[in-house]
């Protein structure tokens, strides 16, 4: 039960395509001559330095990024990214941890919800892979990336073999400006939207129409072998739930920005006293809701944007769990003034 169990997520490597595409707003999330240096920094000072009182580090989803890529380029690939020159002083740092006495694990995100365990496995030996989640029942601690929650996010196994919506529409937008930041901003690309408002047009389709047509795109280059008309694609995502009422996928879509009331639902239904997410991009740690009493809920942020954060679980006072929400600087060391530590 000792030790510390340290979070991160969000990271979003490409490949060296995408980190040198001479276009910078078609670039990947992560740029290594930002963020690079910080990501090492932390991981040989707070985990690799510290590891006779870390139990384990968990990798939160949306590590590894195949989705980030204009639609006329060729996307990466896990093969891509794990071969990239700018990846490997941060792989080779994770195959060290994997191979120390800290436990490394990996949860799916939705960026990288096909990655299998035996590719990654082959790349980082001894990393644990763990799609669905991470629990410490010691601690009473769930960790998973939150993507499940979200309706442009999740996988529908029965739909576009699993394929989020959510990819198409970041393949589209990267030639508008990248991010997409809910409902507002999808009607605003739609020519039809009074058609989508008033149910005569199912919104799905419509979303996929409106960024093509604003991207002047009508294909989608989805690897060295397979391209998909904007059509093809249109017809893959447009039975998903809820296609013919737009003012409820609005309301969902308002709601997915913060997380924590997914995290309550779990905490009620299964009794955790802390739950991790990830996704978000928002570092947040939160104590005791209206709803759900004697509960921790914390998202780890990201690490491909001006601010860093870790979460670290770990044994409280007096039999309770302890959760914090780090602050990481450039020398990869906390910042305690903008930290908080939590019990329960």
């Amino acid at each position: 039960m000792t030790g510390k169990r340290i979070f991160i997520s969000d990271i979003h490597f490409g490949d060296d395509a995408r980190y040198h595409d001479p276009e910078p707003h078609r670039r990947a999330r992560f740029f290594p001559d930002q963020h690079r240096d910080r990501l090492l920094n932390f991981l040989n000072k707070q985990v690799l330095a510290e590891k006779d009182h870390v139990k384990d580090l968990v990798l939160l989803g949306d590590v590894f990024d195949t989705w980030v890529c204009p639609f006329d380029a060729l996307p990466p690939t896990y093969e891509s990214i794990f071969s990239s020159e700018e990846n490997q002083p941060i792989l080779d740092t994770l195959r060290q941890i994997a191979a120390s006495n800290v436990n490394l694990y990996y949860v799916n995100g939705n960026h990288d919800y096909d990655l299998a365990g035996d590719q990654l496995q082959g790349v980082i030996p001894g990393i644990f892979v763990n799609p669905a989640g991470y629990d410490d029942a010691e601690l009473g601690l769930h960790a998973e990336h939150g993507h499940q929650f979200t309706l442009f996010n999740q996988s529908y196994p029965e739909v576009a073999g699993g394929l989020p919506i959510g990819y198409p529409i970041t393949r589209l937008a990267e030639h508008l400006g990248g991010y997409i930041r809910g409902f507002k901003d999808l009607i605003g690309y739609m020519d039809e939207a009074f058609d989508v408002i008033s149910g005569h047009t199912n919104i799905f389709e419509a979303i996929i129409e409106g960024l093509a047509e604003r991207a002047k795109a009508e294909q989608i280059l989805m690897s060295a072998q397979e391209t998909l008309t904007v059509d093809q694609v249109k017809s893959l995502y447009k039975n998903l739930e809820y296609h013919d009422q737009p003012f409820k996928v609005g309301r969902k879509l308002a709601s997915e920005g913060d997380l924590e009331k997914f995290g309550d639902r779990l905490s009620e239904a299964q009794g955790y006293k802390v739950v991790v997410f990830g996704h978000t991009h928002a570092g947040k740690i939160d104590k005791d809701s209206l709803f759900v009493k004697d509960r921790i809920y914390v998202n780890s942020g990201n690490w491909c944007g001006k601010e860093a954060h870790c979460v670290v679980v770990e044994p409280g006072d007096n039999g309770q769990t302890a959760a914090s929400l780090i602050a990481i600087d450039a020398d990869g060391q906390p910042v305690p003034e903008e930290s908080r530590r939590l019990q329960v």
